[in-house]
C-alpha cells in the first residue's frame, strides 16, 4: 500500500483536481443515503462558523478507505460515504458548466440525482444568505479538509464494522451481517440486486414496494403490486445488456455523471424526513433475530 495514501486532502483536491487519479467506490455493502436535515444542518454550519473565524485549514473528519486495487488505481470507501455525499450537494448549489471532477476521481455508485436533499440543502444555505458566488465556497474548497486513512491490505471489514459498531459509530449490527452475507456472493449483480433487496427491506415503516424507485415499482410488482419478484426479475430491472457484447452492466452512475443531471429533473424519492403513517411492529434488527430462529 503506498503510504502516500494516507494523507490530508482539501476539498479542491479531493472534487476537483485529484492529481494522483486516485478513484473512490462506494462499494454495494454500504448502507444508502440517511442523514437527516438536522446533521445537514450542523455540517454546514461548522462550516461557516469556520469561515467566520478565519480558520486557515478546517479539518472536517475522516474517511477511511480500503481493497486498494493498484492496477486500476481505484479504492473504496469505507466510512464517510455520508459526509462525501452531502458535501458533493453542497458543492452542486455552487456549481457552473465549468464545474469537474477531474478523472472522475469519485466513481460507480448509486447515488441518484436527488430533488429533495438538493432541495433541502439550497435552503439552508439560503438561511445564512449565501448567493451561489458567496466566497464561503472558495473557503469550502481551499480551506477545508479530510483526514484520508487506508486501512492496511487483507483488513477483514467486517472484523473493522464490528469494531466500528462497538465504538458507537454509525454503524449497526445489521450492517455487519449485509457486509458478511455480501462477501458470500461472487457475482458482482447478484451482490448489487441483494443490496437492493436488503436496503428496501429494512424500512420496517412503509410498503416495501415504496422502498423502490416509482419508475420500476410496476414493472417489479405489477400494477397492483400484489407479485412478488424474483431474485433474477430485480436483477434484470435493474441491469442491462450492452450492445456490444451482451454483458450484464449495472445502472450505476459515476460522480461526474450526477454533477453534470439537470437537478430540476424529475427524480422520485421519499423525503428525508417523511411523514410516515405506518409503522412496523418490530425493528429490523429484531426482525433478522427472529429470521436467525427459524
Amino acid at each position: 500500500m503506498d503510504n502516500k495514501l494516507n494523507t490530508c486532502i482539501s476539498i479542491s483536491e479531493l472534487f476537483y483536481n485529484n492529481s494522483s487519479g486516485l478513484r473512490y467506490i462506494i462499494p454495494n455493502y454500504q448502507r444508502p443515503y440517511e442523514w437527516d436535515e438536522q446533521q445537514i444542518q450542523q455540517l454546514i454550519d461548522d462550516i461557516v462558523n469556520a469561515k467566520q473565524e478565519h480558520c486557515s485549514a478546517y479539518f472536517l473528519g475522516t474517511i477511511v478507505l480500503g481493497n486498494y486495487n493498484k492496477d486500476n488505481n481505484i479504492i473504496e470507501i469505507v466510512d464517510g460515504q455520508q459526509r462525501l455525499t452531502t458535501l458533493l450537494y453542497i458543492l452542486q448549489h455552487n456549481a457552473t458548466p465549468s464545474f469537474h471532477l477531474y478523472n472522475s476521481n469519485l466513481l460507480d455508485k448509486t447515488i441518484p440525482p436527488d430533488k429533495r436533499l438538493q432541495s433541502i440543502i439550497d435552503d439552508i444555505l439560503e438561511e445564512h444568505k449565501l448567493q451561489s458566488n458567496d466566497d464561503l465556497f472558495s473557503f469550502l474548497k481551499e480551506h477545508v479538509y479530510l483526514f484520508q486513512t487506508v486501512l492496511p491490505a487483507n483488513t477483514d471489514l467486517n472484523r473493522y464494522f464490528e469494531i466500528m459498531n462497538s465504538r458507537g459509530q454509525q454503524l449497526q449490527p445489521q450492517d455487519v451481517v449485509k457486509a458478511y452475507l455480501m462477501e458470500q456472493l461472487e457475482d458482482e449483480n447478484e451482490r448489487s440486486s441483494f443490496s437492493v433487496i436488503w436496503d428496501a427491506c429494512s424500512d420496517m415503516d412503509g410498503y416495501v414496494q415504496d422502498a423502490f424507485p416509482e419508475e420500476k415499482r410496476t414493472e417489479l410488482f405489477g400494477d397492483s403490486w400484489n407479485s412478488i419478484p424474483s431474485i433474477q426479475k430485480i436483477e434484470c430491472v435493474f441491469t442491462r445488456k450492452d450492445s456490444q457484447d451482451d454483458t450484464i452492466v449495472l445502472h450505476e452512475q459515476t460522480i461526474l455523471d450526477i454533477i453534470n443531471t439537470d437537478i430540476t429533473s424529475e427524480y422520485s424519492s421519499p423525503p428525508l424526513n417523511r411523514d410516515r403513517t405506518k409503522h412496523g411492529i418490530v425493528s429490523f434488527p429484531t426482525f433478522l433475530l427472529h429470521v436467525l430462529n427459524l
